[in-house]
């Protein structure tokens, strides 16, 4: 992977840090899923800005492929219910193939997402939410490297438990994948859980400034056939499942944590790229 572009990550994060180190008057934070951003807490008139670099690692027998992502999440209550997000990535790609190594470096595709919540239930050191989402993904990515060059729809439904020792959060999310330049990639049916459980302090004081939490989650998504110029392309479809445990810190100003995903499982064909590994780290604060 290309060094300069993870030096650059790297200051990237550390500005960060520092930045929300020294944030005053910041709202109070909770535990969050890290591997998806649709369950991110936010109440009305508030601004949530969560930085992600994402680092993975995919192959066959014949291609190896390096990523890495500095994706960009802001949301903003309209309303104690409604709630708009935006994420922009910003990615470099390093493919070996062979004696043959190409770069790309670019924007990726960008969504615009609304979530609204249906049910609420508030009890004594506890809450139970349920909201729906729609969104779009916008073809900001450089067609055919960093983006498919296509407009698609999503929408799902996300659940969220939260007390003052555990947080659940879950989300059933399906893309209406769209046609661009003769190739639809397959729709895909995503579902997404992660539970996060308080390991310190075990006992809550007034003093209590931080608590760190032990994070697991799971990701099963379903991709449907692709076609190209309206042929199905063989093997194409398939169901792939991984696990992503990792930590998160959270405090008053600022959150961060980090995430290893790690494939379990997949029913497509070898001949396919299949990913190897990768690693999510963020931090996130409420404004």
């Amino acid at each position: 992977m290309d060094l300069s572009f993870c030096k650059l990550a790297m200051r990237f994060l550390v500005l960060w840090i520092a930045l929300i180190s020294g944030l005053a008057g910041v709202s109070s934070l909770s535990a969050a899923p890290i591997t998806f951003n649709t369950a991110l807490p936010l109440s009305e008139g508030a601004v949530v800005v969560r930085e992600q670099l994402i680092f993975s690692r995919s192959s066959n027998a014949d291609i190896q492929v390096e990523q890495a992502t500095a994706l960009t999440v802001a949301g903003y209550g309209v309303t104690p219910k409604l709630a708009v997000f935006g994420t922009l990535p910003f990615t470099h790609i390093e493919t070996d193939f062979g004696d043959t190594n190409t770069t790309d470096t670019a924007l990726g595709d960008g969504t615009l997402f609304f979530r609204y919540e249906a049910y609420r239930q508030d009890r004594s050191g506890a809450t139970n939410r349920l909201a729906p989402l729609i969104g779009v993904r916008l073809p900001t990515g450089e067609e055919g490297e960093t983006g498919d060059g296509s407009v698609d729809i999503f929408g799902g439904l996300v659940a969220t438990i939260a007390t003052t020792d555990f947080n659940f959060g879950g989300q059933i999310l399906y893309t209406a994948n769209r046609k661009a330049d003769g190739l639809e990639v397959g729709d895909t049916l995503a579902i997404d859980v992660s539970w996060q459980r308080r390991v310190w302090p075990r006992e809550l004081s007034a003093s209590t400034k931080g608590f760190l939490f032990g994070v697991l989650e799971g990701n099963l998504t379903r991709q449907g056939d692709t076609r190209l110029e309206g042929t199905v392309v063989e093997d194409s479809s398939g169901v792939r499942f991984s696990v992503s445990p990792g930590v998160q810190y959270v405090t008053r100003r600022w959150i961060a944590d980090i995430a290893a995903t790690i494939p379990v499982a997949d029913s497509f064909d070898s001949s396919f790229v299949e990913s190897d590994f990768s690693v999510l780290t963020s931090i996130r604060v409420n404004f």
